[in-house]
């Protein structure tokens, strides 16, 4: 697909230029000093065992194990299994007010989907690493949401799964497909919270109208 419009504010691609770094754990995780990615993150008991293990079996049979992974991986979360915590909105708040408010300060976001039990995000780290940015986010709305829920213990998937945004077509892509999350999950308005940065959205950087 091809876009036409301009580079939103503060959006870095990837640089073919420029030197690369990364490190695998369960997932690869590729490094570019001030690119965008973007993010997924799960909750903890997002995926039984038997799904992760169904998953792995899967993508084995495939020519690219890693995406294929990433693609199975988001068909389970949107069937929205697990104790799907993230549909109260006040709990759902703890994530959208958290990452609101370093936004254009330690990193700029483009924009999120807050759904049941994962959170896509498209950011760029400006003062500190990604590593930083997601270990900050998730352990602070950790404390909150457990306080607020009055139970202890791990609240959120270690690992999170990221990508360097390539370019202008893959951005818009990444953004239609938050954009269009719930929709695909079969969601009510009241059981999720998208958000895209104003200034984008006024460059034509919008999610698009759902079909």
């Amino acid at each position: 697909m091809e876009v036409h419009l301009d580079p939103p504010p503060g959006f870095v691609g990837f640089d073919h230029q420029r030197a690369v770094g990364g490190y695998s754990r369960s997932l690869p995780h590729w490094r570019q000093q001030g690119a965008t990615y973007a993010v997924t993150y799960r909750l903890a008991d997002s995926l039984p065992q038997s799904a992760i293990e169904e998953i792995e079996n899967d993508s084995l049979r495939e020519a690219d194990p890693d995406l294929a992974r990433h693609r199975l991986r988001e068909s389970y979360l949107d069937k929205g299994l697990g104790s799907c915590v993230l549909s109260r909105n006040e709990i759902r708040e703890v994530v959208y007010d958290g990452w609101l408010y370093w936004h254009d300060a330690r990193y700029e976001l483009g924009c999120f989907v807050i759904m049941p039990n994962h959170v896509h995000v498209i950011v760029r780290p400006i003062s500190e690493s990604l590593e930083k940015t997601l270990q900050s986010r998730k352990g602070n709305s950790a404390r909150e949401i457990n306080q607020r829920l009055g139970r202890s213990g791990a609240l959120w998937q270690a690992e999170s799964y990221d990508r360097i945004i390539r370019d202008r077509e893959y951005l818009w892509r990444c953004i239609q497909y938050i954009g269009r999350n719930p929709q695909r999950a079969g969601l009510g308005q009241s059981s999720y919270s998208l958000w895209i940065n104003p200034q984008w959205k006024q460059l034509g950087w919008a999610f698009a109208a759902k079909d």
